[in-house]
């Protein structure tokens, strides 16, 4: 046989093999197919065999945890798990869980707010009976006024609450003013904003058995505890956590003479006081908190005249035997240098280290477990470490920078935001 035609039968040989494979592969394919689909099958029943109540609980682990407020639209939304098919629909609008923490404006912006008002009524009905975690900061007093109207009726289920209750224009009076009061007997923290002449409504009386947590922002425009009480009316003695923002020093401490069950406090002064020309009332009542562990100290503002702070002697006559940490505005221990002082007296910017340790010793808290943070310094460390007992955990949060992550770490100073 010449080469030609063995080339000719190696070729017909190995087509000959390949047509075998072929019609194998051809049996092989839907076995495969078969096989796949199979697996598929399994894959699939596994997940549409759970129970509801267990895929109730895989979806409540696709929010933030609670009281946190999920957005009303894209991830983390309950609403992303309605749009996979029409079972996890049905799971989903059927378990309350997942519509009780709503926030219908993330950034405050009033845009789209018909459509998100729609949403805010639709989630409510959702939640059915479950206690709420709301947030509404809005800046429009028109759109806060018809998303309040929708959420005071449910004011029996508030249970994490943070609201703006002060409006853009003090002269828009053409809308309703609503008193936002009756029983809260879920409500266990209360973020609200109240001003003088613009709030939407009083929030008064309340009653809130089980209220322990309360931001409270004045605006600077709350001058006496009768004046605060026409705002908000609730129990201060059951209150475990205060943070008070931009509130005159004389109302501050008629709060704390209530608030003797305080764990924690935050005090942020309105510092304008000082810019008017009104008389120091001097704090004569002594202010005992025995239980509380943390304080931080501050002002509200940028002009941060500390002369009505201390020249009231409000700082003196605070008591707290159980003080573990302390966070104190430097400035707020300082004296202005434009205030007369006596001949041969320190510099004011250098008293501000011995007034730390004066108030330390008049707290009359364990120096050996206490830690104190001295914010927007100008001094270091060692400056303190002269004049504070060795016994003392002192750290500084330099003027203009930020503190450093150790800092924030070590000095714990909780949530003051829900």
């Amino acid at each position: 046989m010449t080469g030609h035609g063995r080339g000719l039968e190696n070729q017909d040989r190995c087509l000959s093999i390949n047509r075998t494979r072929a019609t194998s592969l051809d049996a092989e394919i839907p076995e495969g197919e078969e096989w796949l689909l199979a697996r598929k099958h399994r894959l699939d029943c596994s997940v549409l065999s759970l129970p509801n109540e267990v895929v109730s609980e895989i979806f409540l682990h696709y929010l933030p945890p609670y009281p946190e407020r999920p957005p009303l639209l894209g991830n983390a939304s309950p609403t992303n798990l309605a749009q996979i098919c029409r079972r996890w629909r049905q799971i989903a609008f059927t378990t309350p869980v997942l519509w009780r923490a709503i926030e219908p404006f993330e950034n405050g912006s009033p845009a789209h707010h018909e459509h998100r008002l729609a949403v805010t009524k639709r989630w409510l009905e959702r939640s059915r009976s479950m206690p709420l975690s709301i947030a509404l900061r809005v800046h429009s007093r028109d759109i806060e006024s018809q998303f309040l109207s929708e959420l005071v009726p449910h004011c029996r289920r508030w249970q994490y609450i943070s609201v703006d209750l002060t409006c853009g224009d003090p002269y828009e009076t053409n809308l309703p003013v609503a008193r936002i009061d009756g029983d809260m007997p879920h409500l266990l923290e209360l973020d609200v904003a109240i001003a003088e002449d613009f709030t939407w409504g009083p929030m008064s009386p309340l009653s809130a058995p089980k209220l322990h947590t309360l931001f409270l922002n004045t605006c600077g425009t709350i001058y006496s505890m009768e004046q605060l009480s026409q705002h908000i009316s609730i129990h201060w003695a059951h209150l475990m956590r205060l943070y008070l923002h931009a509130l005159y020093y004389q109302v501050a401490a008629e709060v704390l003479l209530q608030t003797r069950r305080l764990v924690e406090c935050r005090l942020d002064f309105d510092d304008e006081q000082g810019s008017v020309n009104v008389p120091v009332v001097e704090v004569t009542r002594e202010l005992r908190l025995p239980h509380l562990e943390i304080l931080v100290l501050g002002f509200s503002y940028a002009s941060r005249d500390s002369r009505v702070i201390l020249e009231s002697r409000f700082l003196d006559q605070l008591r707290l035997p159980a003080l573990r940490q302390l966070r104190v505005d430097e400035k707020l221990v300082t004296t202005t240098a434009g205030i007369h002082m006596p001949v041969g007296t320190q510099q004011p910017e250098a008293r501000s280290m011995s007034t730390v340790a004066r108030l330390l010793q008049s707290f009359g808290c364990q120096l050996p477990n206490l830690r104190v943070c001295v914010a927007d310094a100008w001094w270091g460390v060692e400056d303190y470490t002269e004049v504070l007992p060795e016994s003392v955990d002192i750290c500084v949060h330099w003027h203009g920078k930020e503190m450093e992550p150790e800092h924030l770490h070590s000095f714990s100073w909780g949530s003051w935001k829900i």
